[in-house]
Order: structure tokens, then C-alpha cells, then sequence
């Protein structure tokens, strides 16, 4: 019988502080993990270019109005425990449209 246990890649992804939690509840579990990643949350203006990209896939353009008024969203947002960095801003996005729609 083989052994093809190096045949299997395994991808934990989470933020940090939640990371290490489920870590330090599984003994042994962190050694067992080969790399560990830490990817930076993106700063305001990225967030807004991020915004423009996904805007322009789906043919929309914002205002300057617009622009300014996602400038203060994220400043407020981000302050909030539950910021999840680009995903609450295309959740946003999401929302916005779906507004529009109705």
C-alpha cells in the first residue's frame, strides 16, 4: 500500500487574530501547518480602486459625489469589527446595485 499523504495540500484562510484562536484551541495543529501568510488589509485609496475595477467590469461609473461619499464609507466601516476588508466593500457594491435595481 502506498503512502500518499504528500499528495494532499490543505488551505487554511482566515484573519489573523481568529486564526490564532483556532490554533491555540488545537494543540499541535500550528507545527502541522507548514506556511503561515499574513496578507496586509488594503488601505482607503485601494479599496476605492478596487471599487473602479469592479465598476468598469460591470459597465457602471461613479461620481465624484459617489466617490467621496465611498471615501467616508470606508473610513466608518472599517472601525467596525466585522470589516472584511475588499469583501465589505463589494458587499457594499452589491447592495448599492441592488438598490438601483428596485
Amino acid at each position: 500500500m502506498e503512502d500518499h499523504r504528500d499528495d494532499f495540500v490543505v488551505i487554511l484562510a482566515g484573519y489573523e487574530k481568529e486564526m490564532g484562536k483556532f490554533f491555540s484551541a488545537n494543540p499541535g495543529m500550528g507545527s502541522r501547518v507548514a506556511h503561515h501568510i499574513d496578507f496586509p488589509d488594503y488601505n482607503d485609496e485601494e479599496l476605492i480602486q478596487i471599487v473602479d475595477r469592479m465598476l468598469v467590469t460591470m459597465q457602471y461609473q461613479m461620481s465624484e459625489g459617489a466617490k467621496e461619499a465611498l471615501g467616508e464609507y470606508i473610513s466608518l466601516r472599517r472601525q467596525r469589527p466585522s470589516f472584511s476588508n475588499a469583501r465589505s466593500i463589494r458587499n457594499a457594491l452589491d447592495r448599492c446595485r441592488l438598490r438601483q435595481a428596485k
